[in-house]
This record gives C-alpha cells, sequence and structure tokens, in this order.
C-alpha cells in the first residue's frame, strides 16, 4: 500500500494518483549515484570536475600572467615618453 503525501491515506500501489484527494503519487527519485553514473562523461573519481577547475586556474593564471606584463610595457613606454619629453 502506497500513502499519500496531501491527505495521508492509504491506497493501492501502481495508482499514479491518489483516489480520494487527485494528488500525483509518490515518485521514487533517482539518487545522486544513479545520476552519476548515467551522465555521460562520468568518472569514478570526479577526475572530470578537478580538470576542470585545473584548467580554469590554469587560464586565470595565464591572464593574470599577461596583463602584469602589459601593465609592465606600458608603463616603460610611458617613462619613454616622459624622459624623451624632458630632455
Amino acid at each position: 500500500m502506497a500513502v499519500c503525501f496531501d491527505c495521508g491515506r492509504e491506497f493501492p500501489d501502481g495508482e499514479r494518483y491518489c483516489p480520494f484527494c487527485g494528488s500525483p503519487a509518490e515518485v521514487e527519485i533517482p539518487s545522486d549515484r544513479d545520476l552519476r553514473d548515467a551522465s555521460p562523461g562520468y568518472s569514478a573519481g570526479g577526475g572530470g570536475r578537478r580538470l576542470i577547475v585545473l584548467l580554469f586556474a590554469l587560464i586565470l593564471f595565464l591572464g593574470l600572467l599577461l596583463f602584469i606584463v602589459y601593465m609592465e610595457r606600458l608603463i616603460s613606454v610611458k617613462t619613454a615618453q616622459i624622459s624623451a619629453s624632458i630632455y
């Protein structure tokens, strides 16, 4: 026998709706493990997520490095322009 979540009455298994109040019968919600196993590209060790985090960190690091190099060049060009205008 199944129990209705809304009205609390019991009704026969296999019914899609409660015959007393009409609310949907309990639906089995798949567990996280079932969802992970069904997902394409899932690796048991969580390597996919780790790889994404690593790639994001690498891209962030390279962007910061390029920004620093750009700022250093900009500062050296501005310094050269200022010193050329003084002399």
